[in-house]
C-alpha cells in the first residue's frame, strides 16, 4: 500500500509540475497578448489623436474655402453688376463677364492709345500739323469714370455691404 500512494504521490508531482510548467507558459503567453494589446491600444491612441488633429485642420481649411468661394461668389457678382448685368434674375454665365470685360479693356487701351497719339501731335514741333492747347490740358478719369460715361448704365451704389451690390 505504500507503494501505491508512493506512486500516486510522484503521479501529482509530475501533474503538479506539469501544471506549474502550464500555469508558466499560459502566464508568458498572457504577458505577451497583454504587451501586444498594450501596444495596439497605444497604437490606436496615437493613430485616433493623429486623426482628430487632421481632422480638424481639415474643418478648418474647409470653413477657410468656403469663406474663400463666398468672396469669389460675391466678387464675380459685384463684377457682374459693374458691368451691367442683371445679377438678381439668373445666373451670368463666365463666358459673358469675360467677353464684357475684354471689349471694356480694349476700348479703354484703344482710347487711351489714341489719346496718347492725340497728345503727342498736339505736343509736336514745326513740321507737325497740329493744335496746342490753350488753358489746362485735360486730366485722366478714374475707372469707375470710364464705366459710367461709355455705358451710360446706372451708377453703383456705394451702401453696400462688404463688396456685394
Amino acid at each position: 500500500m505504500i507503494e501505491r500512494l508512493s506512486q500516486s504521490l510522484e503521479k501529482m508531482e509530475t501533474i503538479k509540475e506539469k501544471a506549474a510548467q502550464k500555469v508558466v507558459s499560459l502566464r508568458s503567453e498572457l504577458d505577451q497578448v497583454e504587451h501586444g494589446a498594450w501596444e495596439r491600444n497605444k497604437q490606436t491612441q496615437s493613430t485616433v489623436t493623429a486623426l482628430g488633429n487632421e481632422l480638424r485642420s481639415t474643418r478648418t481649411a474647409l470653413r477657410e474655402v468656403a469663406q474663400r468661394e463666398r468672396q469669389l461668389v460675391d466678387f464675380r457678382e459685384f463684377v457682374a453688376r459693374a458691368l451691367g448685368f442683371d445679377t438678381n434674375s439668373l445666373s451670368v454665365p463666365e463666358e459673358r463677364i469675360y467677353a464684357r470685360l475684354t471689349d471694356m479693356v480694349q476700348t479703354q487701351r484703344s482710347h487711351n492709345l489714341n489719346a496718347s497719339r492725340s497728345d503727342s501731335s498736339l505736343q509736336g514741333g514745326n513740321n507737325r500739323i497740329g493744335v496746342r492747347y490753350v488753358g489746362s490740358r485735360p486730366t485722366d478719369s478714374s475707372p469707375t469714370d470710364w464705366v459710367h460715361r461709355s455705358s451710360h448704365r446706372e451708377p453703383l451704389h456705394r451702401s453696400c455691404s462688404r463688396a456685394r451690390c
